[in-house]
C-alpha cells in the first residue's frame, strides 16, 4: 500500500531560459500513442501561458 504524488507538469523560469516538463501515469493497459499525446498537450498548455 502507497501514497504516492508526482509532479506530471512543471515548469521553472530563470532569467534566460523556461523549462518545460510533462509526464503522464502509465499504467497496464495504456496505449503509448495515447499517452505521448497526452503528454504533448500538457506540455503545449504550458508552453502557451508563457507566450
Amino acid at each position: 500500500d502507497l501514497d504516492l504524488a508526482l509532479a506530471i507538469r512543471t515548469m521553472v523560469i530563470d532569467d534566460q531560459y523556461v523549462n518545460v516538463e510533462a509526464g503522464c501515469g502509465v499504467v497496464y493497459d495504456s496505449v503509448p500513442e495515447k499517452e505521448l499525446e497526452e503528454t504533448r498537450l500538457k506540455a503545449k498548455s504550458l508552453l502557451e501561458v508563457t507566450l
